[in-house]
């Protein structure tokens, strides 16, 4: 996968209309300060972990991924935890085709940045935008407790917010790479649903001519 690094001084110019050809889907990674969003991404992009924290305050990361068997650009905008830069989340919301909301499994107030997140998502854009429920830091568990078990969370999300949860530790790479196909695979069928059921009766045809291929053989 082939990878480039983008960053910006102005708000405007790094969290607006992704300027890459082809099929691009820009994701915006979000949560609370300190909950991993970063390391996630370079863990996803470059497989590293970071020793120092440094808050983020905008940056805008691409890369390349084969998705159904297509080529796509991820645009993904690493967002600021801080409530002072609140109108670069606004920016990154009003401007993502989809969503990797991030908190921290040992830290409920994290949650509940997630779940305003998650509000004000679902209220500014189109029914069932994808989003993606990342836990983090699951290393730190049995040291740290949990404030609420992965599965009352996995049913809250899924059932309750109707989105997908998933749980990764950052520091052993878990499950990192799983989240960024995961939310390109549902940002494409969100974005192309006509050309992804004539994709799959594509595929269905070119089965079944091998099926009968083989029959006459």
């Amino acid at each position: 996968m082939a990878y480039s690094y983008l960053t910006s001084g102005t708000a405007s110019s790094t969290f607006t209309s992704s300027t890459f050809g082809g099929d691009t889907f820009r994701i915006a990674v979000m949560g609370a300060a300190a909950v991993g969003k970063t390391t996630i991404i370079s863990q996803f992009l470059h497989g590293t972990f970071p020793r120092l924290y440094w808050p983020t305050v905008q940056e805008r990361y691409t890369e390349d991924i084969d998705v159904n068997g297509k080529s796509v650009v991820l645009d993904i905008f690493d967002t600021p935890g801080g409530y002072c830069f609140s109108y670069l989340r606004e920016l990154a919301i009003a401007n993502a085709d989809a969503f990797v909301l991030v908190y921290s499994v040992a830290a409920e107030a994290s949650l509940e940045t997630v779940a305003n997140l998650r509000d004000m998502i679902v209220r500014q854009k189109p029914a069932g935008v994808p989003i993606i429920v990342v836990g983090n830091k699951t290393d730190l568990i049995p040291a740290t407790p949990r404030f609420m078990s992965s599965e009352k969370t996995e049913c809250m999300v899924n059932v309750g917010w109707q989105h997908t949860y998933m749980e990764v530790s950052v520091k052993d790479s878990s499950n990192v790479s799983d989240i960024f196909r995961e939310i390109a695979i549902q940002t494409q069928s969100f974005l192309f649903p006509k050309r992804n059921r004539i994709n799959i009766f594509k595929r269905i045809k070119r089965r079944l001519k091998r099926s009968e291929s083989g029959k006459n053989d």
